[in-house]
């Protein structure tokens, strides 16, 4: 903390940054940015995957609904167990009582 404001700080800040650069280094030596394109690319060879195929991701979207009709499978599974409440359901019990509270016969 240099109280008198001369330029110690700048060089101290220039070289907490060429050390940084030197820990932890620079993908092209120069510390100029990767494109958009040029990340992907190396992502996709750090985690072994092709770049620019889009057939998986089709596929994947299509697998949606393998989940929809495994989640209804376990809802069925849940209503044989609890038995059914449904919103219709509970609408018709309501009007049932509503009937009986109130004399109506209802067929």
């Amino acid at each position: 903390m240099n109280a008198g404001g001369s330029g110690g700080d700048a060089v101290s800040e220039e070289e907490r940054k060429r050390r940084r650069l030197e820990r932890f280094g620079a993908a092209n030596g120069g510390g100029a940015e990767l494109s958009n394109e040029e990340l992907l690319k190396k992502r996709a060879e750090r985690f072994g995957l092709e770049f620019g195929r889009t057939s998986d991701t089709t596929s994947k979207r299509s697998s949606i609904g393998d989940v929809e009709k495994a989640s209804l499978e376990a809802l069925e599974r849940r209503a044989k167990r609890f038995g059914i409440c449904s919103e219709q359901a509970e609408a018709e019990m309501k009007k049932m009582r509503r009937a009986e509270r109130f004399g109506l016969n209802k067929s």
